[in-house]
């Protein structure tokens, strides 16, 4: 079944191998076995018939948020910059208490199916129609696609199975359960891949601990001692020491998060839908509560890992990227090896899984129920399953050119910032302000997602010659190392072949600790070598290495003619950057790789962006707002308006299980962890 050549190139044991496989079969099976119904109504497909518990509602809430994107970023951004990066797990928590007690009673007294039709009961039907369209791309484009590039590079990590066949094997099996079993079966593998993902992460935050106690770490401050500056700092100033804007300063944190997770946690279908199936208001109300309380877990097993991966193994780590699966490969033995990777599986599948089923409820109901309203419910299951099926056809495509950019994360940030902040505005405050009318929508929806399509192809990462954007460079908003040029990476037998007898070899570097770490990973993947614990010997024993520029004009030509020297990119050497730079003169065959030019040119990191087009979309909304005619009495009254706070006061608390004790307890608890962490 499983061949001896997948073995051979896999990191993991024969035993490791069975266990995914046996899981994916497994988790497929349960899937289809809950959920499918060969007649199944529109209700139960897309909403489960309504039946969720406040347990199952609370833990696919979770699992459809974590994905293998936020196993990977959270510890290479815990090994890059610490935990300040927890604050998007942190933040969470507030804005699933906002949703609890504010949008999930507007929403279910409404009895709405999807957040579009919401907003065709608050406005009109052209704005149901834009946030349809919305839903489907950014299900398409960051939930599915960008979901499936991150579990494949992390399965040719381990398994040696190229990438695009691992988006394949993703890709159909979790459609298989998907397309036929519907919210149901969602959410009840959800619930089976929370434990085992949660399992993964406490295991590899363990087995970490265990090295540093091994390496003398005994105490917190024996910890910290051994990291850099501020990686253990929730609270970051605003500018750095070269007075450049920091990404995740106070100020973007409190309040620019809120752009973009009021947007995620709030109005986006793939996330909301969980809530808009539980039993009744208060189970929902309960789910929301309990997925913010699973939020305060990610900092500690998730984040907190990179932050011990950088004490422990931070010259094993050439990329921060790779801080997840160098954890996983030093620290977990056989067998937990195959678990923690059953749970990356588990990662990727829930994300997917969950905007599957989103699109197909979003399509159906807001799109095809809106152009022909008198359609079949079993037509309308059939056209959900065929549309989910083609989204993750179209999602298969985009996904590999995710790894164009510079990191997951830029994907996920950059493309939600084209309408998250529109959709903020026009929910919130059509949520609190009756004032709010439908020209002020359609207008801010119009104005709002221009200007952050503008934005986002503004800063799309490219690359650029590193003369042209010097000033960046010198204002330290580039970093030295993204400064590139080609390197070579040559056999020492085969030196004097290449370069003949009148180059001089005393150019050419042999100790690999001057050398970039792109070039001894472009000589492992050149040989087809695995990443086992002699790579980097065999690279430094077999290969020397130098820019191509400094072998003289003719070089070239010999490199290219000889198949066995690796040609790649790597950074230009520290020094002569430093020269260069003093005066003010950058070489023609330097560049800058992956710049942005609002980012790196202007400084303005994608946060503060947020806050800018936000501050935007209200002030188009309000204007325009008080432009035109108000909403009548009899016109609020149909779409069901009543003040938000009013599901918060109108009933009394029935005790300690009551959703709005639940919230106030985890928004104290929250407090409280601020405190004595930030």
């Amino acid at each position: 079944m499983i061949s001896t050549a997948l073995l051979a190139a896999a990191r993991v044991e024969p035993i490791d191998m069975v266990i995914v496989w046996v899981y994916l079969i497994g988790i497929m099976a349960i899937g289809i076995a809950v959920g499918y119904r060969r007649n199944a109504s529109s209700e139960q497909f897309f909403l489960a018939g309504k039946t969720l518990p406040w347990p199952m509602v609370g833990a696919a809430l979770f699992t459809a948020n974590i994905s293998t994107i936020h196993l990977v970023g959270l510890s290479a951004s815990g090994f890059g910059e610490g935990i300040v990066v927890g604050n998007f797990e942190w933040m969470a928590a507030f804005c699933l208490i906002f949703l609890g007690l504010i949008f999930v009673p507007f929403y279910l007294r409404t009895k709405i199916s999807t957040l579009p039709e919401f907003l065709e009961r608050r406005y009109n039907k052209a704005c149901r129609l834009i946030l349809a369209v919305i839903c489907i791309w950014s299900a398409l484009l960051v939930h599915i696609g960008v979901s499936l590039y991150a579990g494949a590079t992390v399965f040719e990590y381990f398994f040696g199975i190229d990438p695009t066949v691992a988006i394949i094997i993703i890709a159909v099996i979790t459609a298989i359960y998907t397309i036929l079993g519907g919210l149901k079966a969602v959410v009840v593998t959800d619930t089976i891949q929370a434990v085992l993902l949660l399992a993964g992460c406490i295991l590899l935050t363990v087995f970490g601990l265990k090295a540093a106690g091994e390496m003398g770490i005994h105490s917190w401050a024996d910890l910290k001692a051994h990291t850099k500056p501020n990686q253990f700092s929730m609270v970051h100033g605003l500018r750095d020491a070269n007075g450049n804007f920091t990404p995740y300063s106070w100020l973007t944190v409190m309040i620019g998060y809120h752009v973009l997770g009021i947007w995620y946690w709030c109005t986006d279908q793939t996330i909301v839908q969980k809530t808009l199936g539980a039993k009744d208001v208060r189970n929902a109300q309960l789910g929301a509560v309990f997925a913010g309380a699973l939020k305060i877990l990610p900092l500690f097993f998730m984040v907190f890992p990179g932050v011990l991966a950088y004490v422990l193994f931070k010259s094993d780590i050439g990329e921060a990227n790779e801080t997840l699966v160098v954890m996983i490969d030093k620290l977990l033995p056989p067998v937990l090896k195959g678990l923690f990777a059953a749970g990356l599986l588990a990662a990727v599948m829930s994300t997917v899984e969950a905007a599957l089923n989103s699109t197909a409820t979003v399509t159906a109901d807001d799109i095809v129920r809106h152009i022909r309203p008198d359609v079949k419910d079993a037509t309308l299951v059939l056209i959900g399953r065929v549309t989910a099926g083609v989204v993750i056809v179209l999602a298969m495509i985009w996904s590999p050119f995710c790894g164009r950019f510079e990191n997951i994360f830029v994907v996920i940030n950059q493309v939600p910032m084209m309408f998250a902040p529109a959709i903020t505005t026009v929910f919130v405050l059509g949520a609190f302000w009756k004032r709010g009318t439908k020209q002020a929508a359609m207008a801010t929806f119009a104005a709002g997602v221009v200007v952050g399509l503008v934005y986002f192809l503004a800063d799309l990462p490219h690359d650029v010659r590193a003369a042209e954007v010097l000033p960046a460079i010198q204002a330290k908003r580039v970093s030295g190392d993204r400064v590139v040029e080609q390197w070579a990476a040559i056999p020492r037998t085969n030196v004097k072949t290449v370069l003949g007898t009148g180059n001089a070899t005393d150019k050419i570097l042999d100790d690999w600790s001057k050398i970039p770490y792109s070039v001894s990973k472009a000589v492992v993947e050149a040989n087809n070598w695995t990443r086992e614990q002699d790579a980097r010997k065999r690279v430094a024993e077999g290969y020397v290495a130098s820019p191509v520029r400094v072998l003289g004009p003719a070089i070239e030509g010999a490199i290219v003619s000889q198949g066995n020297v690796v040609l790649t990119s790597g950074s230009v050497p520290e020094d002569e950057l430093t020269g260069a730079l003093a005066t003010g003169t950058l070489l023609e065959g330097w560049t800058v790789s992956n710049y942005g030019n609002i980012t790196h040119g202007l400084g303005i990191p994608f946060m503060m962006v947020g806050l800018i087009l936000v501050c935007t979309c209200i002030g188009i909304y309000v204007t325009v707002s008080l432009m035109t005619p108000a909403p009548t009495v009899e016109e609020l009254e149909k779409m069901g308006w009543e003040p938000p706070l009013k599901a918060i006061t109108s009933t009394r608390i029935t005790g300690i299980t009551d959703p709005r004790i639940a919230a106030g307890l985890l928004f104290i608890m929250m407090i409280i962890l601020y405190y004595l962490i930030g």
